[in-house]
């Protein structure tokens, strides 16, 4: 894969453009506490003192902030790699006169090698698990095993598979399309022409938009979409759509346990499955996981189904026995697949939130 002017240190991630700004309420930590609860899963109370919270690859730094004036007993530290964004953080954090919010411009690995922070109740990352090298995945797992408390919550989103299966070549046509164009123009400008041409060939009838006739909305989509914001979700070097069981296995080595998704929602098959779908489900199928749920592609409140991004809360448990952790996999394809689960080869997989960008 080419890359696109990108500095060294950058390790082939998008940094000549800034991400955008925005509030995911998903980092919320009560509402990530109340979600673990809903599973019958103990989690920290957001409402104790002394409490810490950790936001892995946080942009400009928005949540971070907007959460920590709004919970100004839980002390909040987040890094993102990028001086830009850094910057901008800590001055939003001053002119709000927010005190409990430390930033940091470490890389993943740096931070993992930080003496001064402390254990933390929360660590979060939404996004930034599939925007990164396997490298980097590795040191957010060695952080986590490290750094997150016993009984604590981690909160992790990334794109899901089958939902990008068909967005992949597509995106890989845009990759190759801007690398095309030199670096004489910006890469928002380059980005610009690479979607023209895709939305050519889908007025052309290429054959593969024939065979995926979602796809020409989804350029269309994405046309209109902030151009920082498609350089960040589709042009990063190594941009991964992951299944889930990948997701867990990889997780487990900071022995974590799948809890349940991070929309209440998602759990009532009464809203998201029709009569015939539940009455057609085994009930006393066993699975590897906690809350089996089918999809269809009708349950995504976007309607869409080529981009899919899954929110999973994952929890350290202890044994009984020996005091060791576990991870407990959950098959999740993304809403709109009819694909059967890889892992368990039964019904349409667990049903888990998708939030459609």
């Amino acid at each position: 894969m080419r890359d696109y002017d990108m500095t060294d240190w950058s390790a082939g991630y998008v940094v000549d453009v800034d991400y955008t700004h925005g509030f995911y309420q998903e980092l919320t930590p009560s509402l990530l506490s109340f979600f673990a609860l809903l599973q019958g899963v103990q989690a920290p109370d957001p409402g104790a003192s002394s409490l810490a919270y950790c936001e892995l690859g946080c942009g400009q730094g928005f949540s971070t902030n907007l959460l920590a004036s709004a919970n100004p007993h839980i002390e909040f530290h987040a890094t993102d790699f990028n001086p830009a964004h850094i910057a901008g953080a800590r001055d939003l954090a001053r002119s709000a006169g927010i005190e409990n919010a430390h930033f940091y411009d470490d890389s993943f690995a740096e931070f993992l090698t930080r003496n001064d922070l402390p254990a933390f109740d929360f660590i979060t990352l939404h996004g930034i698990y599939s925007w990164i090298s396997p490298e980097n995945r590795q040191a957010i797992v060695g952080f986590i095993r490290k750094k997150l408390k016993p009984g604590g919550l981690v909160y992790l989103s990334y794109n899901a598979m089958p939902g990008w299966a068909s967005m992949m070549p597509l995106r890989r046509l845009l990759v190759e399309h801007a690398a095309a164009q030199g670096s004489a123009q910006s890469l928002q400008a380059r980005i610009a022409a690479s979607l023209g041409f895709a939305d050519k060939l889908g007025s052309l009838d290429a054959r593969y938009f024939a065979n995926h006739p979602k796809l020409a909305g989804r350029v269309e989509k994405l046309k209109g979409q902030n151009p920082n914001y498609v350089a960040h979700e589709y042009f990063n070097r190594d941009l991964t759509p992951f299944y889930f069981m990948d997701v867990a296995q990889e997780l487990a080595e900071a022995k974590l346990t799948w809890v349940g998704p991070a929309n209440a929602l998602d759990t009532l098959d009464e809203i998201n499955l029709t009569q015939e779908q539940r009455s057609s489900s085994p009930a006393s199928t066993t699975l590897p996981c906690a809350r089996p749920r089918a999809t269809t592609s009708s349950t995504s409140s976007s309607g869409a189904t080529s981009s899919s991004r899954v929110p999973c809360g994952f929890r350290p448990t202890s044994s009984a026995k020996n005091g060791s952790r576990r991870a407990l996999p959950c098959p999740a394809p993304a809403p709109g697949s009819r694909a059967s689960c890889a892992a368990c080869a039964i019904r349409s997989g667990c049903r888990v939130r998708c939030t459609i960008r």
